[in-house]
């Protein structure tokens, strides 16, 4: 999960950010994990979204330590946090 914020700012430990989504999926069993990027001025949204790959690699290689397949991940975010799905399936 990348929290949105128009790449200028938002954190995951904002409850509504991370609540909702984890009451909903970690009774059926779905891990839920949810990545903080680096914001403008600091990193573009390009940089921003090359940090969240390196995220989701870095949980792909370690998934089998949750007992959780590797292949079997979802990357979603919402306003700007969105967009850094997007970019990287380019």
């Amino acid at each position: 999960m990348v929290h949105g914020g128009g790449w200028r700012l938002g954190d995951t430990r904002h409850a509504k950010v991370v609540k909702n989504k984890l009451v909903r999926w970690a009774p059926q069993g779905i891990a839920f994990i949810s990545v903080n990027c680096p914001m403008i001025p600091d990193a573009d949204p390009i940089a921003q979204a090359g940090h969240v790959a390196a995220a989701l690699a870095h949980v792909q290689r370690h998934a089998a330590e949750w007992v959780a397949d590797p292949a079997r991940f979802i990357l979603m975010g919402h306003c700007a946090g969105g967009y850094c799905p997007s970019v990287m399936w380019r």
